[in-house]
């Protein structure tokens, strides 16, 4: 099956994911806001529609959500990096407090 006739065969699935992602971008880029509040409930009622139980879709919903901050977060921070304006020196201080963080939403 090409990439073609898997849209078609699933074309409310596409335009459903299609026009929340073109809505969250909107968001983040009015607001700063968009996967908590709009990927991440959209993911719960789609995995819902495949048949995962409501308990499983939200883990998933908001792993899923989870899983693009971190390449999102890389390009930034090497976006920044490029026109220097990222304090590595202060970034080694926090990383204590990053690594908590991190090892809380994980764990």
């Amino acid at each position: 099956m090409n990439i073609i006739e898997f849209i078609t065969n699933n074309l409310s699935t596409f335009l459903t994911l299609v026009t929340t992602g073109v809505f969250a971008g909107i968001l983040a880029g009015l607001l700063g806001v968009g996967g908590g509040i709009v990927i991440v409930p959209v993911l719960f009622f789609l995995f819902q529609s495949f048949g995962v139980s409501p308990e499983s879709a939200m883990l998933v919903a908001t792993a899923t959500s989870l899983a693009t901050i971190v390449p999102t977060s890389i390009s930034s921070i090497r976006s920044h990096n490029k026109k220097g304006n990222v304090d590595f020196d202060l970034l080694k201080r926090w990383a204590v407090f990053i690594l908590i963080g991190v090892l809380v939403v994980v764990g």
